[in-house]
């Protein structure tokens, strides 16, 4: 879980910065945030901690290009593991994305790589 990890690193989770500062340093060399895109101005009585968060990374050290996705809320954002295996969908991602989860997509040799470093 984020939050424990960076409790074990010293580092209190207090914002959403400190969970993007997590992701940064497990070797994403790009992190993009989307926020509340499915929150019109009608629905802005839903608490902020459960607006819709995505969370776009790029990781380090792949030839080609690998793409993993975080979508979910932040109450979910704070406690999920990121180290776990992402779920491997089509390159582009299509409508096997639900509403939430932890996806990873790529080139066919370069995904391969890259989902099978979990195994190490």
């Amino acid at each position: 879980m984020v939050k424990q990890e960076l409790y074990e690193e010293g580092l209190p989770i207090k914002k959403l910065q400190d969970v993007l500062e997590y992701i940064k340093k497990q070797g994403n060399y790009a992190v993009t945030l989307v926020y509340g895109e499915d929150v019109g101005c009608d629905d802005i009585a839903l608490k902020q901690e459960k607006r819709t968060i995505i969370i776009y990374m790029t990781p380090v050290g792949y030839i080609g290009e690998v793409r993993k996705m975080w979508k979910g809320s932040l109450d979910d954002l704070l406690e999920f593991d990121f180290r776990q295996k992402p779920i491997k969908v089509s390159n582009p991602p299509g409508d096997e994305i639900p509403a939430d989860g932890y996806y990873a997509w790529g080139t066919e040799s370069v995904i391969n790589d890259y989902m099978d470093s979990f195994a190490k």
